[in-house]
């Protein structure tokens, strides 16, 4: 069995085994989630209120994540000034803080270490990527994940614009 293998099997063995917290669902207001981004500024997603925000749980050791990074990076430059607001959340350890940084040297949306929140509503993932859409009240109005619906331009077009131009009023997924 190949190393990355191995790694795999690790981690669905440790999800699988893991209590999860209850992820928010569809319709359901945004967990509270207060964690220090990288720079050391905090990240408040109540405090976001306002904005459309997306919350990215992502892995330095998992490829699909790796993949979609750079088109949350593309939507997040062409949409933050109409209002998104993005946070690459990590599911690594804190060990691997320096791992989280060097790949975010890539991108310009901030990001935070999960198990460094201070409050985290989310728990742990039940799956990474997970790319969840909050609207401008702070509810969840759409999940983007490989098993599901995939984070691709479209996708994140499709699921955002009609919150930055109807409210919070439009429901998908």
């Amino acid at each position: 069995m190949s190393r990355s293998s191995w790694i795999t099997t690790g981690v669905i063995l440790l999800l699988a085994c893991t209590p999860v917290h209850a992820d928010p669902g569809i319709g359901e207001t945004e967990p509270a989630l207060v964690a220090s981004e990288l720079d050391g500024s905090t990240f408040n997603l109540a405090a976001e209120r306002g904005h459309v925000v997306l919350v990215d749980v992502w892995a330095t050791w998992c490829g699909p994540c790796r993949a979609e990074m750079p088109i949350l990076n593309a939507f997040y430059l062409k949409f933050h000034p109409q209002g998104v607001e993005l946070l690459g959340l990590s599911a690594d350890s804190a060990r691997d803080a320096d791992a989280v940084r060097q790949v975010m040297k890539q991108f310009s949306y901030p990001a935070a270490l999960l198990v460094s929140a201070e409050q985290n509503g989310f728990g742990r993932p039940r799956v990474v990527p997970m790319t969840y859409v909050f609207d401008r009240e702070g509810v969840l109005r759409a999940e983007l994940w490989p098993g599901g619906t995939p984070v691709t331009e479209q996708n994140l077009e499709e699921a955002v614009q009609p919150l930055l131009v109807g409210g919070s009023n439009a429901e998908r997924h």
